[in-house]
């Protein structure tokens, strides 16, 4: 019982180490000593109102490059129609995996299509017998 008290300590204690090495690599935990910021506020012999407001501009940072345009360039020339190549539309079909008690006559009606379309778009031979598992292309119209 106490190796198993002292192996909980010891995760915890390796999960704390781990977490403040992956904080401390994210920037977002530091091990470091910092100086304390100072408050200064005006003292009841300054008069803060009186002094004039110098406005200040935007500084630009350090190390960085403003964005220099680009001129956009126009299309010359005369544009060129072109003409796309006609390319056969295939006809709709989709495949079907044959189960027990499928034949060509009851794949036809549940499909609603010639059960010769069936026949020639699988290329059987008579006596048009179908194996369970056996994958058909149907034609469809959609």
């Amino acid at each position: 019982m106490y190796t198993e008290g002292a192996s909980g300590v010891f995760v915890a204690v390796l999960v704390a180490i781990v977490g403040a090495i992956v904080l401390s690599a994210a920037g977002l935990l530091v091990l470091r000593e910092q100086t304390p910021l100072e408050l200064v506020t005006p003292s009841a012999t300054e008069n803060v109102a009186s002094q004039p407001e110098t406005p200040t501009s935007p500084t630009p940072a350090t190390g960085v490059t403003p964005p220099t345009p680009t001129a956009t360039t126009t299309p010359s020339g005369t544009p060129v129609a072109t003409t796309a190549t006609p390319t056969e539309t295939p006809e709709p079909e989709l495949e079907y995996v044959v189960v027990a008690g499928d034949g060509v006559e009851v794949l036809a009606a549940r499909f609603g299509i010639p059960a010769d379309e069936i026949i020639e778009r699988n290329n059987l031979q008579p006596p048009y017998t179908l194996s369970i598992g056996q994958v058909l292309i149907i034609p469809t119209d959609e």
